[in-house]
């Protein structure tokens, strides 16, 4: 085969893998919320995370709003202590009339790239039994690239279910009398008092006369 045929050939083949290579589908990074319940009681307090999967890619920004039924949940608290964004463009704000939590974040160097990267916990309590959700929109997730490449994204939502709690049931105690009580009653029966010690006085002054 002659020289020029050999590079041919390579070109090609390094072409046709070029664009199996470049037309395989991304995964797309992903933002999911982490509880240990599903089903909650009627104004109960709980707390529930939201979550990053880079799904193997370096990422270093973050941004998003989540959003839940208003009518149902209260926000009560934020907390990003743990969280894996290091710096905030804009801190975690909730608004509770519409139902919402807005947030901006860098991850500094090191980048960050795993399946359960902490981004925010929120505790919350329930206002009204009925089926409430979390979603995330307005996604923004930027690759590790130095020239912040927008990354495909996506988000799972979460349903709760919301119930009345349980109504307690009111338990008696059983009536207890003591020994003392039962020796009173039982000595006080056998004693005579008012009109019945008259009567036997009377009889008794009879048989005497």
């Amino acid at each position: 085969m002659p020289f020029s045929s050999k590079i041919s050939s390579v070109f090609l083949v390094s072409l046709i893998l070029a664009v199996v290579f470049f037309a395989l589908p991304t995964k797309a990074a992903e933002l999911y919320f982490e509880s240990n319940e599903v089903v909650y009681e009627l104004t109960e307090a709980n707390l529930v995370t939201l979550k990053l999967n880079t799904e193997n890619q370096l990422t270093n920004a973050v941004a998003a709003t989540i959003y839940f039924n208003p009518e149902l949940i209260e926000v009560t608290d934020l907390d990003s202590t743990t969280s894996i964004i290091n710096y905030w463009v804009q801190e975690a704000v909730v608004d509770n009339s519409k139902g919402s939590i807005s947030f901006q974040g860098i991850i500094l160097n090191p980048a960050f790239n795993g399946e359960s990267g902490e981004i925010l916990s929120f505790s919350f309590k329930t206002k009204k039994v009925g089926s409430a959700f979390f979603e995330a929109n307005n996604l923004m997730i930027l690759a590790h690239d130095g020239q912040g490449t927008s990354l495909p994204a996506s988000a799972v939502s979460k349903t709760l279910t919301i119930n009345e709690a349980p109504v307690a049931l009111m338990t008696r105690e059983p009536l207890s009398v003591s020994t003392y009580e039962v020796a009173d009653l039982t000595m006080s029966t056998n004693k005579p008092t008012g009109i019945i010690k008259q009567i036997l006085q009377f009889i008794e002054d009879l048989f005497i006369a």
